[in-house]
């Protein structure tokens, strides 16, 4: 079998939810670290995504870009999080519609993982976080409340922007993954107490993002299917597998497994 021949369906047109794309080629979405002080977008980043479309990319997913300030994670990540940043933003679908290409933007937000010295962080309960050992209070309601609405107003702004999708960070030990993880999610409220709870933050923010974005765009989510960590108790592909159904119900195109 020629290479051509194992390419082939690789390279049929495909499509995610209402958006066509002129291949299957995808670019997951991979920090790029080259964002300005205000986590603007910069002339390296544009210059990434027009290189990636002019090689062919179908669809690219944006590194993540943070919701909410205190959603940031470290100080060169790229940010959607305020109105002033959309003119910037506009620069990554424009450059990538030249070549072809579709490009969603990546929304998400760092809960207790952030590494920003001096910011006070989001975490679902008072764990310390795995990477660093620092431990973050359980947030409150109404602050549950804001950190959805951020993720509903960063899609809006990826709306304006001229983006073809969305794509929700929802794996990696962020916040989604904290709010749906037995580990770190010790909650006894409506955001915690069974799986089913653990995971209605993750619903939420999807159901505030689809309620942001016109018909025409796209919505799929980076979901993880399992803890691996050292610590039992873990959240685990069965429980994954139903969690990720509920994501599905709440407006998700298309799941990106990790």
């Amino acid at each position: 079998m020629s290479g051509a021949t194992r390419l082939g369906p690789l390279l049929q047109p495909g499509r995610i939810g209402p958006v066509d794309t002129r291949n299957r080629i995808v670019r997951s979405g991979t920090s790029e670290s080259t964002g300005g002080p205000r986590g603007e977008v910069t002339a390296e980043l544009v210059a990434l995504h027009e290189r990636l479309a002019r090689g062919g990319v179908g669809l690219i997913m944006t590194g993540h870009m943070f919701c909410q300030a205190r959603g940031r994670y470290e100080r060169l990540q790229h940010g959607i999080h305020d109105d002033a940043l959309i003119a910037g933003l506009r620069r990554l679908p424009e450059a990538v519609h030249r070549h072809g290409g579709k490009i969603f933007a990546q929304i998400a937000h760092a809960g207790s993982q952030t590494i920003i010295p001096g910011q006070e962080p989001l975490a679902p309960s008072p764990i310390p976080n795995v990477m660093h050992g620092r431990t973050v209070r359980e947030a409150s309601s109404d602050e549950v409340e804001e950190a959805i609405a951020a993720c509903g107003a960063a899609a809006r702004r990826a709306a304006e922007a001229g983006f073809d999708g969305v794509h929700i960070h929802g794996a990696n030990g962020y916040l989604v993954s904290e709010f749906r993880s037995p580990l770190t999610n010790r909650r006894t409220d409506e955001w915690g107490g069974s799986q089913e709870r653990r995971d209605r933050f993750g619903v939420e923010v999807v159901r505030a993002v689809r309620a942001s974005i016109p018909d025409d765009m796209g919505l799929s989510m980076k979901v993880g299917f399992e803890d691996i960590v050292d610590e039992p108790g873990g959240l685990t592909v069965d429980a994954a597998v139903e969690g990720a159904r509920r994501l599905l119900a709440a407006g998700l195109d298309a799941i990106e497994v990790s």
